[in-house]
Formats: C-alpha cells, sequence, structure tokens
C-alpha cells in the first residue's frame, strides 16, 4: 500500500524542530534557514526533514485551525517562509508545519461555536485558552480539509508535510482524514505512533526521548517493522536497526546545545538510517543457536548478541557487512553514501586510528580524500591512500569525516549568510568577521553549545556595515521604517558602555528613539537581566536585545555595534532589521520616553521580557489577537472546575 513521502524516509537523516512561541520569534525563519545551510555544511549535506513549530500567528499553540492566511509574522510572515521553504531545498531540506485538528483558539479566523463540540469542552491551556473541534462534524462537512488545501495552494511544493498534533481518533475518522490529505499531497506524521498508523511516516514521542510519557513511545511489533522499516520513523528503539532520534538545539523544549544535536545524528542516525536503504528480508532473534541478525534485498547484513536496548541506549554493540566489507563495529563506521555524490562517512567517537577494508565497489580507489566536517564545512583536508583494498584513518574524537575519490570532490557551496536579510552574517555563522568592518580587539567564538557569536575585547571597539536591500543585496536599505537590534551580553559583574546606532543621510528617529549624531543610537550599560526564554537559544545567560527604530529615505544607512573602553567582555550576536510599524502616541510629552499600544510589536511584548521565575519552562504570556465575541470576556470560560460555562471567560 502507498505511503505518501515514505521514500524520502532512509534519507532524511537529519530532524529538527525550530520553535517559536509566545510571540517571541526566537527562530525566524531566516535565522531557521541560516541554520539549515550550517547543518548542511557540518555534514555534507546530509538530508533534513524540518519541522516549523510555530509558524503561525503567535507562534505554537496559537490560532489554530488557521492553517493558511494567518503567518508568524514577527518571524518574517509568510514572505520569508517562503525564502526559507525554497531556499532550503538547495541544502538538501524538506519543510513542514506543527498543525492541530483537535483544539482551537479564539483568535483563529476559522474560530466559532459552529467549529466546537456541543456543549462545549475545554482542551489545552498553557496561553491562551482552546477549545475541542468537533472532528467528525469538521472532516464531514470538508471544511478541515478545505483549510487544509488553502495551506496546501499558498505554500512552496517544499512545504511538503504535517504533524497532526494531539490527534485522538483511531479508527475510520483518522483513517479518512489522513487518506485525504494525502490525496492533497501532504506526507503525514503524528504526535503518537499508533494513531493514523497506514499513513503516518514519523512519530515525535517514538523519537524523541525526552519529550512524552516513557510507556508510550513507538510501536513495538516485529511484524510491522519487518515490513515498513525503511518506510517509517515510528519506531522503539531495537539493538540491531536502533531507532532514529530528535535532539532538539533550536528552543524546543529548552534545549540549545548543538553538541547533543550533532551527537546523536552521527552515533545515532546516520547507521540507522544507512539500515532503512533496503527492504528487510529475514530477521532472527538473539538465541542458543546464534546472534540475532537481519538480512536486507541488498545484501547489507547486521548481527548482535544483545537482547534488547533502552531509549537513550545507542546500540554500539553489533556489526554491519555490505558489500564485502564490514562498515559498521562498535560505535564506529566507514559507511558509504551514494546520493548526489559518491562518498564515504566517517565516525569514531573516541578518535584515533582505525583500518577498514574498503567495499567492493570502493576497492577500486586507490586514493581518497579525507575531510574533517565542521560548522564553516569540509576542513583540514587530507590524502588517504588505498593499500590491498583497505585504509588507515586518524582521526579526532567527536569529530566526523566524509571520504572522495580523489578526483571527484563536489565543490562547496555559498551559504550566504543572511539571504533574504538586510544583515549580511548576522548570525556570525562564517566563523569570521568578514562582512563587518572591524575596529579593535573582536574575534569570533563559540561558545559551549557549539554556537558563533562575536566577542569584544578589552579597549574601544566596534563592528559595522552598510544595510542592504533584502531583496537586492547590491542596493542600500530601501526607504521605510524600521527596527535594528543585537542581542549583547556584558559580564554581569560589571559594567562596560554598549551602544548599537543607524546613522546615515535621512535617519530619523522614530517611536521615541533617542537621535545621535546623524542618525539614531541605544546604549546600555550592563545586562543584570537573566534571559528567561526557553525557547531562546540564549536562555540561562544574560543577553538583551537592545533595539534602535528610525526612518530612512533609501539612501545609505550604517548599523554598527560598539563597546567602549573596559575591559569587561561583551558577546553580540543574532542582528536582525525588520520593518517597524511605531506606535501612535495619542498624548507625546517631552517628558514621555516611551509608549507601546502593542499593536505591531517587533518581537515579544517589548519592553517587558519572561521573568526570571519562570525559568524552568516555557512562557506563559504572548499577546492576543481580538476575535469578538470570542476572545472578550463574558464569552465560555472555565469556571473554578474547569468546566466550560456561558460568560466564564475574563480574560483570553
Amino acid at each position: 500500500e502507498p505511503i505518501t513521502g515514505s521514500e524520502n524516509v532512509p534519507h532524511e537523516v537529519v530532524k529538527r524542530i525550530p520553535f517559536n512561541i509566545v510571540s517571541q520569534a526566537t527562530h525566524p525563519f531566516l535565522r531557521t534557514l541560516d541554520d539549515t545551510k550550517r547543518i548542511a555544511l557540518a555534514t555534507d549535506g546530509l538530508g533534513q526533514s524540518v519541522m516549523l513549530k510555530g509558524y503561525q500567528a503567535e507562534g505554537h499553540d496559537a490560532a489554530h485551525p488557521d492553517y493558511a492566511g494567518h503567518y508568524n509574522h514577527r518571524a518574517g510572515g509568510k514572505e520569508d517562509l517562503d525564502i526559507l521553504v525554497t531556499e532550503g531545498q538547495k541544502w538538501n531540506a524538506t519543510f513542514g508545519v506543527h498543525v492541530n485538528a483537535t483544539e482551537s483558539y479564539s483568535e483563529a479566523h476559522a474560530f466559532s461555536e459552529d467549529l466546537l463540540r456541543d456543549p462545549i469542552e475545554p482542551g489545552w491551556g498553557w496561553m491562551n485558552q482552546s477549545y475541542m473541534i468537533d472532528g467528525p462534524k469538521d472532516l464531514g462537512s470538508a471544511e478541515v480539509l478545505r483549510r487544509f488545501q488553502e495551506l496546501r495552494d499558498e505554500a512552496p511544493e517544499n512545504l511538503s508535510f504535517l504533524y497532526m498534533d494531539v490527534y485522538y481518533p483511531n479508527g475510520w475518522e483518522g483513517q479518512r482524514l489522513s487518506q485525504e490529505l494525502e490525496q492533497q499531497g501532504w506526507t503525514v506524521s503524528t504526535e503518537w505512533a499508533d494513531k493514523m498508523p497506514r499513513s503516518s511516516t514519523w512519530s515525535h514521542w517514538a523519537t524523541d526521548e525526552n519529550y512524552g510519557g516513557s510507556t508510550n513511545k513507538g510501536l513495538n511489533s516485529q511484524v510491522i517493522r519487518f515490513i515498513d522499516n525503511a518506510r517509517k520513523d515510528v519506531w522503539n528503539p531495537d539493538p540491531l536497526l536502533s531507532n532514529a532520534n530528535v535532539q532538539e538545539f533550536e528552543g524546543w523544549t529548552g534545549h540549545q546545545d548543538a553538541n547533543a544535536f550533532f551527537e546523536t545524528v552521527w552515533a545515532r542516525n546516520v547507521p540507522t538510517k544507512f539500515l532503512q536503504r533496503s527492504q528487510i528480508i529475514s530477521w532472527t532473534t538473539p538465541g542458543d543457536d546464534g546472534p540475532g541478525r537481519i538480512r536486507f534485498a541488498d545484501g547489507t547484513e547486521v548481527t548482535s548478541d544483545v537482547e534488547s536496548v533502552s531509549g537513550t541506549e545507542i546500540p554500539t554493540d553489533r556489526t554491519i557487512t555490505s558489500d564485502g566489507a564490514t562498515v559498521y563495529e562498535g560505535g564506529k563506521y566507514l559507511l558509504p553514501w551514494d546520493e548526489e555524490h559518491e562518498k564515504l562517512y566517517h565516525w569514531n567517537p573516541d578518535g584515533g586510528s582505525s583500518t577498514w577494508t574498503l567495499t567492493d565497489s570502493w576497492a577500486g580507489h586507490g586514493s581518497l580524500t579525507m575531510y574533517r566536517l565542521t560548522d564553516s564545512g569540509r576542513t583540514d583536508e587530507v590524502t588517504v591512500t588505498a593499500e590491498d583494498g583497505q585504509v588507515t584513518l586518524e582521526t579526532e574524537a567527536g569529530s566526523a569525516y566524509v571520504l572522495y575519490p580523489r578526483d571527484h570532490v563536489p565543490e562547496q557551496a555559498d551559504p550566504q549568510w543572511g539571504f533574504g536579510t538586510p544583515v549580511a552574517d548576522p548570525g556570525f555563522f562564517s566563523g569570521t568577521l568578514d562582512a563587518w568592518r572591524v575596529k579593535g580587539e573582536v574575534s569570533v567564538e563559540t561558545d559551549e553549545f557549539r554556537n558563533r557569536q562575536a566577542l569584544f575585547g578589552s579597549g574601544s571597539a566596534s563592528i559595522e556595515q552598510a544595510l542592504r536591500d533584502p531583496a537586492r543585496p547590491i542596493r542600500h536599505l530601501p526607504a521605510g521604517t524600521w527596527s535594528a537590534w543585537a542581542w549583547i551580553e556584558i559580564d554581569p559583574a560589571s559594567t562596560r558602555e554598549v551602544t548599537v546606532s543607524a546613522t546615515g543621510h535621512g535617519v530619523e528617529p522614530a517611536a521615541y528613539q533617542a537621535a545621535a549624531g546623524r542618525g539614531v543610537a541605544t546604549t546600555i550599560t550592563a545586562s543584570t537581566v537573566l534571559n528567561a526564554t526557553a525557547s531562546d537559544t540564549k536562555h540561562g545567560r544574560f543577553f538583551q536585545r537592545v533595539r534602535v527604530t528610525f526612518t530612512s529615505t533609501g539612501s545609505p544607512v550604517t548599523l554598527a555595534i560598539a563597546a567602549g573602553e573596559g575591559e569587561v567582555q561583551v558577546r553580540v550576536d543574532d542582528v536582525r532589521v525588520v520593518p517597524f510599524v511605531a506606535p501612535e502616541d495619542p498624548e507625546p510629552t517631552d517628558a514621555t520616553v516611551l509608549f507601546e499600544d502593542f499593536e505591531n510589536v517587533d518581537v515579544g511584548y517589548w519592553p517587558f521580557v519572561t521573568g526570571a521565575d519562570n525559568i524552568g519552562g516555557d512562557a506563559r504570556t504572548q499577546l492576543a489577537e481580538r476575535h469578538e465575541p470570542y476572545s472578550q470576556a463574558g464569552w465560555y470560560g472555565l469556571d473554578e472546575d474547569s468546566e466550560v460555562v456561558e460568560g466564564g471567560k475574563l480574560t483570553d
């Protein structure tokens, strides 16, 4: 039975969940594009499947079930979403979105009493309160299909899969909905492995050991996995086959460590995907007659004496042979990988020297070129000579390597960091300051989470660049009103003057912004507020957003970040410039320093931030759109017993 998108499963080695929630837009779409390129460079183009959680409205769990026409404008809106999906395809990434056909929120354009169950029932309510959708009616009337078709019609083709959050029904309802979605062209994935089982190619709880209940993970049927191992990622761990995992670093569940992310890719996912490239033809479990053994249609074979593994354990006590050679043993491997280009991936977690017999297909190569893989791509080129069909590889612990035939190394693509934005290399992903004009002691460092950022040393120093037209980078920033900022951390135990400025002919302040010289500037001397936004890659540290707001005429505008004299270290990251709608103060005075009506905030609920008391979890505060009468006090809401009662709503 065909399953839409199942042919891509063996190639989707890297699973990601960039996370936007509570109006914060901590992972705007074009930052996610830079992360996509960074991962492509660091893995030499392994396939990525990117689930955008929070692509709509204020982010995650907002405005469901508006699948189309209600995009997260703080993250860049439909325009930047399209750029991400279209450009990301060039880097071997496919994209999908987190959707909900179970619950609805009052700010949704589709929200109405006719959509809901009767009597009205509450759903999830960690920010705005949700209400349960009448699923059979929504499906029977085809309204849910109409809404999904609107997204299919609006989105680029490479936005190809849906993640069905909290979908509960079994049997006909789920099967019919998933079949209809497949007919629209969608690949379907689900939160739980037993939902939409004939269509779903990926389950969140099955592949995320840090998330969900420990007793409700993947499918445990050996028969089903025998049939569908190559077509799905919905499995419990297995000592022979393992299972693919998602280990996030882009804000989901507060995770920010890219070291753990890449280790999961290399240690767990690459071998798992290698064993999904061919159908299983025989499977025996370990016993008195010998080890467990699985044979595949392409001749690959995996053996192990281990009977079971836990979800957090990577099964390294196994041997994989393919095409006449051992390609995996004891957690180390030299795996042939043939997609767009023929190559070998090597991983040795302990580093050092290892000797490998080349497969029959590779035995004719007398000389190979090996590279260490980094976030900038291939580095440390080494020529490896094959002797009697074997190669000896010397490697660093914790680094992955790729090997090519000596004369068949493809050119590495230019990532064009900051593509589609007014700023070149806004997150210092290049590892250099080549896109910036530098004065004084400034460098790029890699922090403990493998994130690159600018570091200002002692003495006065600055970085600056001319802002550009996002659509035509050779031109200047277009005329308009703009908000520009950088995330800045001054050692919280000390002080030092740091200024963000935008200058140029015709640059004027907007929204009570302080003027300075030929433009605008904002200066701070300390950053003592803890970043408590769990979805932010800077959470747990003392980075704060320092912004300037201004109007420009289309003449050149220079954005600068400058540190004054001092020895205290200053760190800078995630520079961003976006169009800005300045709030109109109805009663301005000479004493006013700030006015905000929260109708067009650039991100978050500026000037307020998540309080440190909430450091342990996701924020609970977000902006809410008015959708009368449903969003207003006096509509249905929860009483003291958490029952929905008419007139019970006090606030949304």
